[in-house]
């Protein structure tokens, strides 16, 4: 997660971010509900994934409210 803040406090932008975390929400639901078991490098790669974007939006919403 602090990568991902850091990301956002060096103001760097990512295109899209929201839809990427709406369809990384989407695939491990699909995942979890197939019950689909991957290597466990695997399962940590697609965490944080989903991870960094929304500690990246989290640190928005966060710095957006102090102004």
């Amino acid at each position: 997660m602090s990568f991902g803040e850091f990301v956002e406090a060096a103001n760097f932008e990512v295109p899209n971010a929201e839809i990427r975390i709406l369809l990384s929400v989407l695939i491990l639901s699909v995942l979890i509900i197939r019950k689909t078991q991957f290597s466990a490098p695997l399962n940590v790669q697609i965490i944080a994934f989903f991870v960094f974007f929304m500690a990246m939006r989290m640190a928005r919403k966060y710095r957006l409210r102090q102004i």
